[in-house]
């Protein structure tokens, strides 16, 4: 199943770490409608420790996101 969600929160900590959350996009372009439609609501929170993990995400920017079942 591939969702098609959007950063909308980052969170630093005092020890290194952040968090970002993510939500399903909604309908702002035909794709997005499309997604709207049959992704899952819900949230994904990721926290991560490393800068070069930290640099591949950023705030306000949507991301595609696979979920695929390990054999």
């Amino acid at each position: 199943m591939r969702a098609k969600f959007l950063v909308y929160s980052e969170n630093r900590s005092a020890w290194g770490t952040t968090t970002y959350q993510a939500r399903p996009v909604t309908g702002e372009s035909e794709e997005n409608k499309t997604f709207f439609r049959t992704t899952p609501a819900g949230e994904i929170s990721v926290t991560v420790k490393r800068s070069e993990t930290e640099a591949s995400l950023k705030l306000g920017v949507e991301y595609y996101v696979d979920f695929t079942e390990v054999d």
